[in-house]
This record gives C-alpha cells, sequence and structure tokens, in this order.
C-alpha cells in the first residue's frame, strides 16, 4: 500500500497562514511518531482574531495542487466559528479535481450565556455542510468544545482511512 502523505497548516485571518508541517509521507510507525513529537512540540502562533475560511480553503488547495498523484486527496479543515472576513467559503472556486474537503466543528461555550454548546454546535454543523465541505463523500465531524477535540479528530481520521479500494480483475 502506497504510503499516506499529509500536510498541516494552521490558519485564521485572510493573510495569517502557516505550514507547521509540510508535506510527509507516514511509511511507517517511526515516522508517524515523528511527526506527532513535532506536533506536540509546535506553539500556536500568533495570528488575528477573525475567521477567514475563504483564505483556508485556497490555502489547502495550494497544498493538494503539490500533491496531483496521490489517489486519495482530503483537505480538512477545522474551526469553530464561521467565515467572517475575506472571501466566503461559498465564494471559493477551483476545488481541484478529486478533492474532498472534509470539516471538523469545535463546539465552544459562550461564558455570557451558559451552556450553548449544542445550539452553536448544530448551527455550525450546518454552516460547514452548506458552505465548506465538497466532494465525494464529505463529511462534517463534530467535537464538543476544544477538550473534545483529539477525540473527535481521531473519528474524522479513521473515517476517512477506512476506505474501499476496487481494482480491475485481470
Amino acid at each position: 500500500m502506497p504510503p499516506c502523505g499529509l500536510a498541516i497548516y494552521e490558519w485564521s485571518d485572510p493573510t495569517d497562514a502557516r505550514i507547521v508541517l509540510d508535506w510527509t509521507d507516514v511509511t511507517d510507525e517511526a515516522r508517524l511518531l515523528t511527526i506527532q513529537s513535532t506536533l506536540r512540540s509546535t506553539q500556536r502562533a500568533d495570528m488575528g482574531p477573525s475567521t477567514g475560511l475563504g483564505a483556508a480553503l485556497q490555502t489547502g488547495f495550494a497544498l493538494l495542487e503539490r500533491q496531483p498523484d496521490c489517489w486519495t486527496r482530503t483537505l480538512d479543515i477545522s474551526g469553530d466559528g464561521k467565515g467572517n472576513t475575506g472571501q466566503r467559503p461559498q465564494d471559493v472556486t477551483g476545488t481541484p479535481n478529486g478533492v474532498t474537503v472534509n470539516g471538523l466543528v469545535i463546539g465552544v461555550d459562550d461564558g455570557n450565556f451558559g451552556h450553548e454548546r449544542d445550539l452553536q454546535i448544530g448551527e455550525l454543523t450546518a454552516y460547514y455542510t452548506a458552505y465548506v465541505i465538497r466532494g465525494p463523500n464529505a463529511f462534517v465531524e463534530t467535537a464538543l468544545g476544544f477538550e473534545d477535540y483529539a477525540n473527535a479528530m481521531r473519528r474524522k481520521l479513521l473515517r476517512e482511512l477506512t476506505t474501499l479500494a476496487i481494482g480491475e480483475l485481470q
């Protein structure tokens, strides 16, 4: 089986994006542990407070265009809010051929209004479903707060990596 390649970036405002891990093939457990160590030691960059989902999509598409030969190309967009600056995600065109965009929505409680996470996560999931995800079998996973993010990411990755490969019989 060919290795799974991945690149990871963080984003916020339309002008704020940084590559955390450039394209790396996960060839074995040792490589995976190295990637894990890199991610755990990476501090979040100081970025603007707004949510530029359109720019996040464009950044991801540019990264995926550098990997045209992958047999599955998936862009994962995680966020805790709707796009509120820059190009709207629904206005981003030019999704590369064969790319699926999946979302991971993070529900957060608003301290001003008590526990409204369920209402907020439902609304944000609907927003991602309508405007962010696209492509074959695209879906949205949810995290019930940042404390559930790792579990939600694990569920999402397992769902993405559990694909059925069908070949032609000779």
